[in-house]
């Protein structure tokens, strides 16, 4: 049966408390996103049951709608009934956490932060996963078409594979920036500093390497294609540049805000985060692969993990990525 665009943001809009109740609407990949006057005023549980939602909740302070791929034409309808203007008409950074910190918020705010980081990948993720797979299905062990050797083959399973996950950190810097509302380059350069090529030559050397970070040696790493030191780096990266541009002269702040951020933020990163979440992110993996080397019961208990998990992957909305990188 057809989806009711229309009827699904009719029923919406009057369970959020109508349009004038509605500050914003937008959307990502598949949520409706509703910034609203009196939060009070939504029926979280009837909007659950709305036929095509699948399902509903606050992260920060917006309502999030999740309606699946069919969420740009709900918000089209949405937009029309309501005469609300789409979030790219605002002048403020939407995703930055406007929830006053309190400890009982603190998993939501963790919940936003992955989750509006992450999805903004998801395109990323999948064209680059699409290329691989499209070389394997083309390639000698599959239909024959391309040969190992083939210019073409190469090309699409490891260059351009390659270019999307070897550089995960700077878009993801990017990403969790402009979710906290950093300055989305300088996400982008603290990614660059975790995996710069002097840093990754010393650590690839055998038996591994010592950088100098201000003076203070500490072992080498490679952060390509890493995730988590980028993610617990960014927001050390908020608040620091919070700080100087709430410090800095007007006539100075353009140059010396930047400068003073990274110069501050980069050792932080070094020293603590980025080796901390590299080590989180060793001691998943491992686990997860070393049960699944096992075969039988090891690889029941991995599916188990997973699926224990997924709906908390779904909510956050990256469930995609997890599929993906699969």
């Amino acid at each position: 049966m057809a989806v009711d665009n229309k009827q699904i943001a009719t029923d919406v809009l009057e369970l959020v408390g109508g349009a004038e109740n509605v500050s914003v609407a937008t959307n990502c990949m598949t949520r409706l996103r509703l910034t609203l006057k009196d939060n009070s005023k939504a029926d979280v549980e009837k909007i659950k049951k709305v036929k095509g939602v699948l399902g509903c909740q606050f992260a920060g302070s917006q309502l999030q709608v999740i309606i699946g791929q069919n969420v740009p034409k709900v918000l089209a309808e949405f937009v029309a009934i309501s005469g609300v203007k789409q979030g790219e008409a605002v002048n403020e950074n939407l995703d930055a956490p406007k929830e006053k910190f309190e400890l009982k918020n603190l998993p939501n705010i963790i919940l936003d932060y992955l989750s509006g980081s992450m999805t903004q990948l998801i395109p990323l993720l999948m064209a680059g996963g699409l290329f691989r797979t499209i070389a394997a299905v083309l390639g000698p062990t599959m239909l024959g078409v391309l040969s190992a050797d083939d210019p073409t083959y190469t090309f699409l399973y490891t260059t351009l594979y390659e270019a999307t996950f070897t550089f995960i950190p700077i878009y993801l810097g990017y990403a969790a920036a402009k979710k906290l509302g950093a300055s989305p380059v300088l996400g982008m350069l603290l990614g660059g500093a975790l995996m710069a090529p002097s840093v990754v030559s010393v650590a690839t050397q055998e038996g591994g390497g010592i950088i100098s970070v201000y003076g203070i040696q500490i072992a080498a790493a490679n952060y390509q294609q890493s995730v988590l030191p980028i993610i617990l780096s960014v927001p050390v990266l908020y608040f620091i540049e919070k700080f100087f541009k709430k410090v800095m002269p007007d006539v100075l702040s353009t140059v010396f805000t930047p400068f003073c951020t990274m110069i501050v933020t980069i050792p932080i990163a070094f020293i603590v985060l980025a080796p901390i979440g590299n080590e989180i992110g060793t001691l998943i993996a491992n686990a997860l692969f070393g049960l699944a080397d096992l075969g039988g019961i090891g690889i029941l208990i991995v599916m188990a993990i997973l699926g224990a998990f997924w709906q908390l992957f779904v909510v956050c909305g990256m469930h995609m990525p997890v599929i993906l990188l699969a």
